[in-house]
């Protein structure tokens, strides 16, 4: 796909969604960039800079403390996120379309941006819960520790902790991850 101002323009006449992003100006930045990070953690998508919420292609003044800003911004993904920005000039106005593309193909998610990992829904980003970033990295790099696959032949049902079962039950019902009748069918043992 080629990522040039017609292509913009075609973007523009439609509204944003889960993958398309509209930011007036690099004055929204790092809310910009919270949207790509949930772009890339999920199935990609085009954050564009210089187009405002209506659809209007406004243009970005392009200055050296403007790319200054985006390399800043770029360093703050963790793990490095390889996207380079695309400007794309408006005719004779000397403004420029700023925009982050990305595949959703990144191999290294979930990625973080300045220390938060972010998912897309519809034409909103949000931090992405713990659980889910927990899950996604384990998918994504496996378990660190897979004992629960290892078979240990010297152990038997005398060798459990009746009280740590129990705490755990206990958490997992204070929590709502376990149903009460949980602690009930522990309590009766």
């Amino acid at each position: 796909m080629d990522i040039n101002l017609e292509y913009i323009k075609a973007l523009a006449t439609n509204h944003e969604g889960i993958d398309v992003e509209f930011k007036e100006t690099t004055g929204q930045l790092n809310r910009g960039m919270e949207t790509l990070c949930g772009m890339v953690n999920g199935k990609g998508g085009i954050v564009i800079f210089g187009v405002n919420n209506k659809g209007n292609i406004v243009g970005q003044e392009g200055c050296d403390k403007t790319t200054r800003e985006i390399g800043e911004a770029l360093r703050k993904f963790d793990p490095a996120l390889d996207i380079e920005p695309i400007y794309i000039p408006i005719d004779e106005t000397g403004k420029y379309l700023i925009v982050f593309n990305s595949d959703g193909q990144e191999s290294d998610k979930p990625y973080m941006w300045d220390g938060k990992p972010y998912q897309r829904h519809d034409s909103d980003t949000s931090v992405m819960p713990r659980e889910r970033f927990l899950r996604a990295h384990e998918q994504q790099s496996g378990l660190k520790y897979k004992w629960e696959n290892d078979v240990n032949d010297g152990l038997n049902i005398s060798n459990l902790d009746e009280n740590l079962i129990l705490n755990i039950v206990q958490g997992g019902v204070r929590r709502g991850r376990m149903s009460q009748s949980a602690m009930i069918m522990c309590l009766q043992r």
